[in-house]
């Protein structure tokens, strides 16, 4: 008999702590974020827009008056980022994990939190709305994004090409366009068929103010003998969207 109460004491004194964690201890799982919605507001189209959001891992123990080394933290209150999905897949909206967490295996710890950058293209005009849906271990939750684009500027290029006929020396082709409209305009090359692998654009990132005027030039080293005639897009925030420059010449003299 005595051995059976002294068996049932050792248990009661085992469990206690158990008792205790499970009374004064509730355990929290969670995760949150510092923004729930972004309204870019109106933008550019082609320049788009970005921001940053912290998503923090709310796991935790709120503790009562008990001894803390009664709580061991195994580990399972760790927060794991597992994937990005969204409302539509237009490609205009993307989300990204900052930092050391780029890997979705790396654990965020209670009370941590790791920066998400979102980032809208600005490559429709009009209203864009989109949700951000961010699959976690310990539930989803979802950034909602809203912008409106703007393709209202109106651009007018003094010339679309180029010729350069026989080319001895390094030099440049220049393309000027104008500002006609009431609103900034901004531009963005590209390439075609890797011409710019080896001709080199010079263009101002800042945008030009209505009723300015701006220069492309394209330089053009004589690395390559030969006929040459290339062309590139030019991306604008005007209706049109976009523009086809050429460049033509014959390079006489190689480097």
């Amino acid at each position: 008999m005595k051995n059976i109460v002294l068996r049932l004491k050792v248990l009661a004194l085992s469990i206690l702590p158990l008792i205790l964690i499970q009374k004064c201890n509730a355990q929290i799982y969670g995760v949150s974020l510092t923004k729930t919605e972004i309204d870019f507001g109106s933008i550019y189209y082609g320049q788009g827009a970005k921001d940053t959001v912290y998503m923090k891992n709310t796991n935790y123990y709120a503790k009562g008056k008990i001894d803390s080394s009664l709580i061991k933290d195994t580990g399972h209150n760790n927060l794991y980022f597992l994937k990005f999905t969204y409302g539509n897949e237009d490609n205009l909206v993307m989300a990204m994990i900052l930092g050391k967490w780029e890997r979705t295996f790396d654990p965020i710890t209670p009370n941590d939190s790791i920066p998400i950058l979102v980032a809208i293209s600005g490559k429709k005009s009009g209203n864009v709305s989109n949700n951000i849906i961010i699959h976690t271990s310990s539930g989803d939750v979802s950034i909602k994004i809203k912008a409106f684009v703007k393709d209202d500027g109106i651009i007018e290029f003094k010339n679309k090409s180029v010729i350069l006929d026989s080319i001895y020396k390094d030099t440049t082709a220049v393309f000027k366009f104008y500002n006609k409209g009431n609103e900034p305009l901004f531009i963005q090359l590209g390439g075609d068929g890797g011409f710019f692998d080896w001709a080199a654009p010079f263009y101002s990132n800042n945008p030009t103010l209505p009723g300015d005027s701006g220069i492309i030039s394209i330089y053009i080293p004589t690395r390559r003998c030969g006929p040459f005639e290339k062309g590139f897009s030019v991306t604008t925030n005007t209706p049109e969207h976009k523009f086809r420059l050429k460049v033509k010449g014959e390079i006489i003299k190689c480097k």
